[in-house]
């Protein structure tokens, strides 16, 4: 899916280049979720952010705040999707303002657990 975005070096064209490469060799359930996660979670963010701006910390904070709200899982395909398209950066001489080594791992954002309740409480 070939996109016409509006600045010529931001986080989106190199994010959707990265989608348009990676989708030959995805299952489709996959492309879809990953197009699905650009559009919800990071476009929104990192649309028009230079590529030299995309910092270590910007990226920390980002995650740490979509941890504070969505479940671990989405969390998880939302840093893989910052992950691959950080590498396909990488592989392609793009520079950046930091590596896909700077990403922390989702263990580090995984949100508190919901109290449980007992069987009396769930009754009540």
């Amino acid at each position: 899916m070939q996109m016409t975005l509006p600045v010529q070096n931001s986080f989106a064209r190199l994010l959707y280049g990265w989608l348009d490469a990676a989708s030959c060799l995805l299952k489709p359930s996959s492309v879809s979720t990953y197009y699905s996660v650009a559009d919800a979670h990071l476009l929104p963010e990192f649309r028009d952010v230079p590529l030299k701006s995309v910092s270590a910390p910007l990226i920390s904070d980002f995650l740490r705040q979509k941890s504070e709200t969505l479940s671990p899982s989405t969390v998880g395909t939302i840093t893989a999707v910052l992950r691959h398209t950080l590498q396909y950066a990488e592989q392609h001489d793009v520079p950046l303002g930091c590596g896909v080594s700077s990403i922390p791992h989702v263990t580090a954002y995984v949100r508190k657990d919901a109290p449980i309740f007992s069987p009396s409480e769930q009754t009540a």
